[in-house]
């Protein structure tokens, strides 16, 4: 009897651990599918992205610069809530489109002389990216192998890697009509943002600069 009394409080002590662990998960990554060894990635994305990633986009990829333009004029871009700032140039104003907390927005950039816009959506949390998800290295390694002819990244302004996702920036066929997305990664677990800009509306110049500069802030 006092066996089967062990055994009960012992896997009451396991389920009272496994429904501990799924409501921190829940209430800090907003899922459930995390198992503890993820944490270091997740808590650490842009350390695990360097460590894991970076290595195999620079074996397999190719860099695409983004440090050619002037930007010696630009206005600073600063998101107080979403902690992140980039540059864009002085004479573009901007409107914020479709705003959703701990989510993202859309963000609309005017150059009312040359008469254009760029439409950019800013996602912290969505499909691949937010502070739940952890990039796989062997998904990514198969990935960059299929894709190496065609894949490219950047280097940010603190000199990290980050792949280009989909891009205007190279010319194939089949980059006609989809979009620029690139996602940043910051120091902790909240912090990763997904930049991608739907229709090809931006100039590679605007965009440039903006991946160039961008940056979270404590």
């Amino acid at each position: 009897m006092k066996k089967r009394i062990k055994i009960f409080v012992v896997l009451l002590n396991v389920l009272f651990i496994i429904v501990l662990w799924f409501y921190f998960t829940i209430t800090r990554y907003d899922t459930i599918l995390i198992y503890p060894h993820y944490l270091i990635g997740l808590n650490k994305p842009n350390q695990y992205y360097q460590k894991n990633i970076a290595p195999l986009l620079l074996k397999h990829g190719k860099e695409y610069n983004i440090r050619d333009v002037d930007i010696s004029s630009w206005q600073i871009y600063q998101d107080q809530e979403s902690k992140f700032k980039f540059k864009y140039p002085l004479e573009m104003i901007y409107s914020i489109e479709n705003y959703e907390p701990n989510y993202g927005y859309g963000l609309t950039f005017f150059d009312n002389q040359n008469q254009t816009e760029c439409y950019l959506s800013l996602e912290s949390r969505g499909f691949g990216v937010g502070n739940k998800f952890l990039v796989k290295k062997r998904q990514s390694a198969n990935f960059l192998k299929e894709k190496k002819e065609n894949m490219m990244y950047i280097r940010s302004k603190d000199n990290n890697i980050y792949n280009i996702g989909s891009s205007i920036f190279y010319d194939y066929p089949y980059s006609q009509g989809s979009f620029t997305g690139i996602t940043f990664w910051g120091n902790r677990f909240d912090q990763v943002l997904h930049f991608w800009s739907s229709g090809n509306n931006c100039s590679e110049s605007l965009l440039k600069g903006i991946f160039a500069t961008f940056e979270f802030i404590d």
